[in-house]
């Protein structure tokens, strides 16, 4: 068992909140930070990725472009973003991107 670190309410271990005050655990804001730290890697390939489809032809453009736009409104709100929109990511924007995010869920 452990314990909250402002009200000393005794939690259990996969606690990320103390039921008692709402002080969020050290494991809470581990994971929070690896998440946006993953958030931001996904967001520059996803650039990388409209970027370099745009050098080639501006057809695929059509579709990587909202697709960014889409999963950074949704990190940013941390919304889900589903396994079909994930595999997308994967075949037509960025297949760095789309790994992280197929490997985010594990993460969040």
């Amino acid at each position: 068992m452990k314990y909250c670190t402002k009200c000393g309410a005794e939690l259990y271990d996969e606690s990320m909140m103390c039921p008692k005050c709402g002080c969020l655990t050290a494991d809470y804001k581990a994971r929070s930070s690896k998440r946006d730290e993953m958030s931001l890697a996904i967001k520059i390939f996803m650039i990388i990725g409209c970027v370099v489809s745009g050098l080639g032809f501006l057809i695929p453009l059509a579709w990587t472009i909202p697709m960014t736009v889409i999963i950074y409104r949704r990190l940013e709100n941390r919304e889900p973003i589903g396994l079909g929109f994930k595999i997308c990511t994967v075949l037509f924007c960025s297949q760095i991107a789309g790994i992280l995010l197929l490997c985010m869920d594990t993460v969040a």
